[in-house]
């Protein structure tokens, strides 16, 4: 089972910002009624729209990193 202290969105996620973060919060709330778990943090990421950018270039800088020496 997952128990992450942490859960970042992606764009357009960072943009919504509270619009989405307050209602995913309320749900979690809701959902752990009664149980001993905090919830975990919610937070947008910091690349904004560069965030597809980045992640095009992972399977790039994956191979580099494996590639046998």
């Amino acid at each position: 089972m997952l128990d992450p202290d942490l859960v970042v969105f992606g764009h357009p996620g960072d943009l919504l910002g509270d619009a989405l973060l307050g209602p995913v919060q309320a749900v979690l709330s809701a959902g752990l009624l009664g149980r001993q778990k905090s919830l975990p943090r919610l937070a947008g990421t910091k690349l904004g729209s560069k965030l597809d950018d980045v992640a095009s270039l992972m399977a790039v800088i994956d191979s580099f990193k494996n590639k046998p020496r």
